[in-house]
């Protein structure tokens, strides 16, 4: 006899092992998106501060990062100016917004809030910029060189 098509034990059996298969992967993915978010904001943040120091070197002036902290539902935020806290405002080409709000469940922190780029597009000391997430294992750092202004993401961890 020629037999088509698979039974139902066959089906239910498939079924099983998919939803197995299923069970380890899905946690997985959820975990890299994570880590993929944390790092995209990281590269970001990074990605501003050379484009502000470079805007400070170009221009021989200095220019000021400032960290705004959250307040009821507002989540905080920072921005970029010329000169002082006060200054004109620097628009970034990647952001229009002259307070960038941080990311989502994500707190950043710098020493004093306030970092100043000097007109050679090097900060005034060496600073650490500190990006943390609800889950503090995945917590990111960017790290600015005093002497070369170099700007370097790191896990924290590491």
């Amino acid at each position: 006899m020629n037999k088509k098509g698979v039974t139902l034990l066959e089906l239910i059996v498939v079924l099983a092992i998919v939803a197995i298969l299923a069970a380890f992967a899905v946690p997985n993915y959820f975990d890299y998106l994570k880590r993929a978010t944390i790092a995209e904001n990281a590269a970001k943040m990074a990605s501003e501060l050379r484009y502000v120091r470079d805007y400070a070197s170009a221009r021989s002036i200095p220019c000021v990062f400032t960290i705004t902290s959250p307040q009821g539902g507002n989540n905080g935020s920072y921005r970029f100016n010329e000169t002082a806290e006060a200054g004109p405002e620097i628009v970034l080409p990647s952001e229009p917004a002259h307070n960038i709000p941080f990311p989502d469940n994500v707190t950043i922190t710098c020493p004093g809030n306030t970092l100043i780029f000097t007109a050679t597009g090097r900060p005034e000391n060496e600073v650490a910029i500190t990006l943390t997430p609800e889950d503090p294992d995945l917590e990111k750092t960017i790290i600015i060189n005093q002497v070369t202004g170099l700007v370097t993401v790191q896990w924290s961890s590491e």
